[in-house]
């Protein structure tokens, strides 16, 4: 099994291809990986208007660190549902 080192690839990619943000609308196990390597500097969250009951997973699994976050904005959307952004206060080991 490789292990991938996220934050150097993902400075390695910057530096090839010029982007300065990366976006991740993904399961929940690389949101954990993402979250324990440090690397999200703001989190995205919509809130839905439902119970989704015992079948479903995690937004983040198998997550080591704690991290703190300041709101920055919240938006109503349709449906009910609301959009938050926070920002990455720091991270607790």
């Amino acid at each position: 099994m490789t292990l991938i080192d996220f934050k150097t690839a993902l400075v390695k990619l910057g530096e090839r291809f010029g982007f300065k943000r990366l976006i991740s609308d993904s399961g929940s196990i690389l949101n954990g990986v993402l979250i324990n390597e440090g690397i999200p500097s703001k989190l995205s969250l919509l809130i839905y208007p439902e119970i989704a009951g015992e079948n479903y997973r995690k937004l983040f699994e198998n997550v080591t660190v704690s991290m703190e976050f300041e709101l920055l904005k919240t938006e109503c959307k349709e449906n009910g549902i609301i959009h938050c952004l926070y920002s990455v206060q720091k991270q607790k080991n």
